[in-house]
């Protein structure tokens, strides 16, 4: 399979590959169906129905387990982990039951494998790293994105520096410059740098234990954020959401994806709208594939047609994510997130922001604040190598944009709703946190 992706230590780089095959589909009790030939193989893998997926069941699955792989050299020299047998997730038949979706990320004891997003969704591949620079520029080139994923990511390179007896201020200080705008990455690191484990003598299985602790913990505050999202929403909605923050996003079952896919497993939720999300497209290429996995019915709009769907009164809610709350509520999200929370008071649409504690930041007075981070024009002017734009045009590519406080409905977290005024409501949040 083409597209394996090297990084800084391309020796201490495995990609471990799940192809996704169009002649092999999955039947309803989860063995696979070959449409070409017409022959059932019962080969089984442990899957759940999408109800039990979307309401949080999902529990990291250990692919590999269930799957042989084998050892292949390629012509750069770069070591690959490929899996044998072939594994549908989503292949765009609504007919086909769901299934269980990748884990974002574990920890094999040795190395951390991450599913890599950028492959999404043409084939489900995971980066297996040995190294702590290999994590920090998996997070830079958005192999791994979403922020509460990233925060984990970087624990668990920490936890790769202090295994190799490196310097672990070094390590943390070149993974969270990695990515400035999401607080999560920072928070993490924070946590690993205050641990008495990161001090000499420096103690790898505590710091993995850490690791572990918030990963785990990301699971469970991810399903009681989600729990509280679904309370809003009434019955027969049709949200419209905006970027990708589903269960690959986070360590657990997603924030503003993952009330759109409970809510839908609930009988609540009618349609979601998905925004495209120039100019990666993660809405188009995350968003579309991981509801389609759950079975959720969905459809993906261009960036600039959310007006005109609100106008027709097609947009009951929109839900998204964040990336950082500034103290009095303003928050940073994938850019186009201002327009639409604009383009929702416009037309009296409630507008609310999944956003765990880990990104609340009381430290950042208000947006005008935030750093925004801002990537490569390319990702503008080209698309997969193919230019788009006219010769020498020059492109400006802000990762992020700031919606203001006053257009929020609400803050959607894993204690509650909150409502404005923000102010003393997200310094209480952050302050419970620290206890």
């Amino acid at each position: 399979m083409q597209g394996c992706f090297g990084t800084g230590a391309a020796d201490a780089v495995h990609h471990i590959l799940l192809p996704i095959h169009n002649d092999q589909l999955m039947g309803q009790d989860g063995s696979f169906v070959d449409t070409a030939g017409c022959h059932q193989h019962q080969q089984r893998l442990p899957l759940h129905n999408h109800a039990e997926v979307a309401a949080g069941a999902i529990a990291p699955v250990a692919l590999m387990q269930h799957l042989h792989r084998f050892d292949q050299v390629r012509p750069d020299g770069v070591e690959s982990l490929h899996v044998c047998n072939p594994l549908v997730f989503y292949t765009g038949d609504r007919r086909l039951a769901s299934v269980t979706l990748p884990a974002s990320l574990r920890w094999t004891g040795e190395s951390l494998e991450l599913l890599d997003q950028r492959r999404l969704p043409n084939a489900v591949e995971f980066l297996e790293l040995r190294h702590w620079r290999d994590v920090a520029e998996a997070i830079a080139t958005m192999a791994v994105r979403g922020a509460p994923a990233i925060g984990v990511a970087a624990a668990w390179g920490v936890v790769l520096a202090a295994r190799t007896g490196e310097d672990l201020d070094l390590a943390i200080s070149v993974l969270r410059s990695s990515r400035p705008t999401a607080v999560n990455l920072a928070w993490a690191l924070d946590r690993m740098r205050a641990c008495e484990a990161a001090s000499h003598p420096i103690d790898a299985e505590a710091l993995a234990a850490l690791a572990a602790a918030m990963q785990a913990e990301d699971r469970d505050l991810t399903q009681q954020l989600v729990d509280h999202g679904v309370e809003l929403l009434p019955p027969g909605c049709r949200v419209l959401h905006h970027c990708h923050t589903g269960a690959i996003a986070t360590a657990g079952v997603g924030t503003a994806l993952g009330v759109i896919s409970a809510a839908h497993a609930r009988g609540i939720l009618r349609h979601a709208w998905l925004d495209e999300t120039r100019p990666r497209l993660q809405g188009a290429a995350l968003s579309a594939w991981e509801l389609g996995c759950l079975g959720v019915p969905c459809t993906v709009i261009v960036d600039g047609a959310s007006g005109l769907l609100m106008r027709r009164g097609e947009v009951d809610a929109v839900l998204v994510g964040c990336d950082r709350v500034a103290a009095n509520g303003d928050v940073a999200n994938k850019v186009g997130t201002y327009n639409l929370a604009l383009v929702a008071r416009a037309h009296g649409i409630p507008f609310y922001v999944c956003a765990p504690g880990s990104s609340i930041d009381c430290t950042t007075a208000d947006g005008d604040a935030i750093t925004i981070e801002e990537r490569p024009q390319e990702e503008i002017t080209q698309f997969q190598g193919q230019p788009l734009a006219a010769p020498g045009a020059v492109a400006w590519n802000p990762a992020f944009d700031i919606t203001p406080a006053h257009l929020i409905s609400a803050v959607i977290t894993e204690s509650g709703v909150i409502r404005p005024p923000y102010r003393d409501a997200l310094l209480q949040l952050s302050q419970q946190r620290q206890l």
